[in-house]
């Protein structure tokens, strides 16, 4: 599951999509290769507690071909849909344990289905969490910033002015905040290398500053200084 999270963070890098999407889809990937081998299992259990004459009235019952490749499909989409129905605990009643062994089969799908969608949901809520934060942050900032100037009877076309400001500079405060903490966590060198791309084209166009650039490349112990000041 390590290996299978790394690639869909590599493939999700690539792709250029959100963190939160890429693990939003791998939790869901995930939940999708639990239920591949409960199906498997299943059709393993029926097979071995089943007598073969039972395992072909089964089949007959669901309409099934044997020892076809449509039919062998057709049985692992019917084990798929049981799982799924198990694990979330619908249970539609056209399909059921017919012996012991499938029903400790089913309870122990049941529990580890129960597990496997409770982590999906906290996976969910947190993740919905992370992208509403910032914005439940500004709501409340700014709201509070509102009532501060209707309490002190501020002219609406000024309190527009003002709240427009306060939500500009809360959102670059958070960029900044951003910034800040993902560039003090770098080591050194790619510390210099991360800021020279982000400002170097910047500064050479800065008549003042660009004495500190020489080819889009900064001198680094001044630019740290000037970015410390910024």
């Amino acid at each position: 599951m390590t290996k299978l999270s790394d690639i869909g963070f590599f493939i999700g890098d690539r792709l250029g999509a959100p963190p939160r999407v890429v693990r939003l889809f791998m939790v869901i990937l995930g939940i999708m290769m639990g239920v591949h081998i409960f199906a498997s299992l299943f059709w393993f259990v029926k097979i071995l507690s089943c007598s073969p004459t039972e395992v072909l009235e089964f089949l007959d019952s669901k309409g099934l071909e044997q020892d076809t490749a449509a039919g062998m499909a057709s049985t692992y989409v019917l084990s798929f849909y049981f799982v799924v129905t198990v694990w979330t605990t619908v249970g539609f009643g056209d399909m059921s344990a017919t012996n012991t062994a499938e029903q400790i089969f089913c309870v122990f799908t049941m529990i580890t289905g129960s597990v496997m969608f409770a982590v999906l949901i906290s996976e969910v809520q947190e993740v919905q969490q992370q992208s509403q934060r910032t914005q439940i942050a500004k709501t409340k900032f700014v709201s509070k910033t509102l009532d501060f100037l209707q309490e002190n009877d501020v002219p609406e076309h000024l309190q527009q002015l003002i709240i427009d400001w306060t939500r500009f500079s809360f959102e670059e405060q958070e960029r900044k905040r951003d910034e800040s903490d993902v560039i003090n966590d770098l080591p050194h060198a790619l510390q210099t290398e991360l800021i020279q791309f982000l400002y170097a084209p910047m500064l050479c166009k800065v008549g003042v500053l660009g004495i500190a650039t020489r080819n889009n490349e900064i001198d680094l112990p001044a630019f740290q200084a000037l970015y410390l000041v910024h």
